[in-house]
């Protein structure tokens, strides 16, 4: 009986570990489109936060499902550092394919051959036009009886915002920053926080008498003694006047100043228009003034481009990017899906 059912039994083991192993080969088999390795890898830094980087990854998104074989590694860094990271990379030989650059920085950059030229003269791609304002929670100006700015066409001076940010510094126990026994360590809402990127400390001279430019390319700047002055004055928002979080605190607790506003921790911003939309996709009722002035009531208006680096070594693909990224027909179709 043993003998009779011996190969009946082999073949059946043989039948059994030949289907695992098919089942194995079938297993590893991949379908060749879902394994795909890009054609061309652009990478791309920008400077954009909140809305605006969310934005920019939908762009990127669309734009990589309409060209397939080409993948964006997008990198974002925040602005007040941003300068200094593309001069880094610049000089270590490792700049991105694609990136953001500052009105005041393209031509220079242009002629010393770090950027593509798209034609004569030609280094970029326009994205749009930004100006600088005054962003304030208008329920924690109501709560301690300010007149905001922006009623009757009225533009604080340097000194009204500070004393108005001092105003609305309050500690855990709820003192501002005016009274005795105001502790700077424990402060639960900040008045304001210090204005740090090149196109404020920019405006803020403009305002001061100052018409140089502030950046000179590759991070330089050019000094004068109303810049000295206006960061001077922004440095005193932390150091002296306390309703300002300092350098570290500003950088890990409240690098998010719209939701820092929104939420009631911070009662006064001033930033980029283009922070705007960080409070309008979020449904809040954000206040907007002028910006504050030191001498005369002004401000600037630039335009951020998108650039192609002269070491790109897929400049036909990121050139082509470049034009995708900034053409508002694209921007409609991703924020008509939003």
């Amino acid at each position: 009986m043993k003998q009779k059912w011996l190969p009946v039994i082999t073949f059946l083991i043989l039948l059994f570990i030949s289907i695992l192993g098919g089942c194995k080969r079938i297993q590893s088999t991949s379908d060749p489109a879902l394994s795909m390795e890009p054609d061309t890898i652009l990478t791309f830094y920008s400077w954009a936060s909140g809305s605006e980087k969310a934005f920019t990854e939908a762009m990127i998104r669309q734009y990589e499902k309409e060209n397939k074989g080409i993948k964006i590694e997008a990198n974002f860094v925040l602005k007040p550092d941003y300068l200094s990271k593309i001069s880094i990379l610049n000089a270590e030989g490792k700049m991105p394919d694609v990136f953001l650059l500052p009105e005041s920085n393209v031509y220079q950059w242009g002629k010393k051959g770090v950027l593509h030229e798209f034609g004569e003269g030609i280094y970029g791609a326009r994205l749009n036009y930004v100006t600088m304002c005054l962003y304030y929670n208008k329920e924690l100006l109501k709560a301690e009886g300010i007149t905001p700015p922006s009623v009757n066409g009225e533009v604080w001076t340097w000194d009204e915002y500070v004393e108005n940010a001092k105003r609305l510094t309050v500690d855990m126990s709820g003192k501002n920053a005016f009274q005795d026994g105001f502790n700077e360590k424990r402060v639960k809402t900040y008045g304001t926080r210090m204005p740090t990127s090149w196109e404020a400390i920019t405006a803020l001279a403009v305002s001061a008498g100052d018409s140089e430019p502030l950046s000179g390319g590759y991070g330089k700047l050019h000094f004068s003694d109303e810049k000295i002055h206006v960061i001077q004055s922004i440095a005193d928002l932390s150091l002296s006047h306390h309703c300002a979080p300092d350098h570290v605190v500003a950088n890990s607790t409240y690098t998010d100043a719209a939701a820092m506003l929104m939420s009631g921790r911070l009662a006064l911003f001033i930033g980029t228009s283009g922070a705007f939309a960080d409070y309008a996709n979020r449904g809040f009722d954000v206040g907007v003034a002028p910006l504050p002035y030191f001498k005369t009531a002004s401000d600037i208006k630039w335009s951020e481009y998108v650039c192609v680096s002269e070491q790109s070594e897929h400049k036909g693909d990121a050139v082509d990017f470049t034009t995708y990224f900034s053409d508002y027909l694209n921007a409609l179709k991703v924020s008509e899906q939003k």
